[in-house]
C-alpha cells in the first residue's frame, strides 16, 4: 500500500475519531453484541447505520434515505448480500490479508468514478458502523459501489 493510500485511511479513520464521543461508544458497543449473537440481524443493524451516517455526510441523499423507506430498505438488503458474500469468501484465514490489502486498493481506485465528497462520507459513516471487523476493507469496497448506484440512479 502507497503512503498516499496509508494517509488517506488514517486521516478518515482519525476523523471519526474526532467526532465520536462517549455515548456514540456505548451505541456502537451495543450494535456489535447484536451482529455477534445475531448475524442476520446485526447485518441489517449494520448498514442502517451506514445508512445513517450516509444521510449525515452526503449532500442530496437526505431525502432518498430519510424519506423513501422502500428505498432504504432495499438498499439496505443490498448492503446485507454484500456482507453475507465478504464473510462467505473470507472463509481461510490465511488468505485474508491479501484479500483486505486488494479490497483496499481496488476501493481507492473506484474513488477516482465517485465524487471524493460521497467517499469522504462512506469512510465516515464505514468506520463508525464497522471499524472492529477486520473484512471492512472488502466490505467497503463492495457497499461503496453498491451505495454510490443507488443515490445516483435516484436523480
Amino acid at each position: 500500500m502507497t503512503l498516499r493510500k496509508e494517509g488517506f485511511l488514517r486521516a478518515a479513520a482519525a476523523d471519526h475519531e474526532s467526532q465520536c464521543d462517549k455515548s456514540d461508544r456505548r451505541t456502537l458497543a451495543n450494535k456489535w453484541r447484536k451482529i455477534i449473537n445475531h448475524p442476520r440481524q446485526g447485518q441489517m443493524v449494520f448498514a442502517m447505520s451506514l445508512l445513517d451516517g450516509i444521510i449525515k455526510y452526503v449532500p442530496g441523499s437526505n431525502y432518498i434515505l430519510r424519506y423513501d423507506h422502500e428505498r432504504r430498505q432495499r438498499i439496505a438488503w443490498r448492503l446485507v448480500a454484500a456482507i453475507d458474500a465478504v464473510i462467505t469468501s473470507l472463509h481461510r484465514q490465511d488468505q485474508l490479508e491479501k484479500v483486505l490489502h486488494e479490497a483496499y486498493d481496488g476501493a481507492l481506485k473506484n474513488i477516482g468514478e465517485v465524487p471524493f465528497s460521497v467517499v469522504q462520507a462512506f469512510m465516515r459513516s464505514f468506520n463508525e458502523a464497522g471499524k472492529n471487523f477486520n473484512w471492512s476493507a472488502t466490505v467497503f469496497n463492495r457497499c461503496l459501489i453498491y451505495l454510490y448506484e443507488e443515490i445516483t440512479s435516484f436523480h
